[in-house]
């Protein structure tokens, strides 16, 4: 399937149809493409849907944390800013607790 009305409507600024249409490719496409979730999160963004990019941004940083962490930090960064609830920020730091407890130790010298 052709998502191309969907970036087209994010580079021309109609942020709500993006929102819509990338919306609808995200869930066929399972959250599982980086360049869809990440218009998806951006249009979000403009269109001023801070609640839903939070979720949304949360729920795409959760299936990234096991292969891609960096990703993952990425994604849980944008929840954070658009006003993440509290219990899933505490679901971050505990996240982000674990990886600096697995962290090999570096000495110094």
């Amino acid at each position: 399937m052709s998502y191309e009305p969907a970036f087209e409507a994010l580079k021309n600024g109609d942020f709500r149809t993006a929102v819509t249409l990338l919306d609808k490719a995200a869930l066929e496409t399972g959250y599982t493409s980086d360049v869809i979730n990440h218009a998806l999160t951006l249009a979000l963004y403009r269109a001023g849907e801070k609640s839903r990019l939070a979720d949304i941004a949360f729920r795409v940083a959760n299936s990234l944390v096991e292969h891609d962490p960096s990703s993952a930090m990425d994604y849980f960064q944008r929840a954070l800013i658009a006003g993440l609830d509290a219990e899933r920020v505490r679901r971050i730091g505990r996240i982000f607790e674990s990886w600096a407890l697995s962290a090999p130790r570096v000495e110094r010298a």
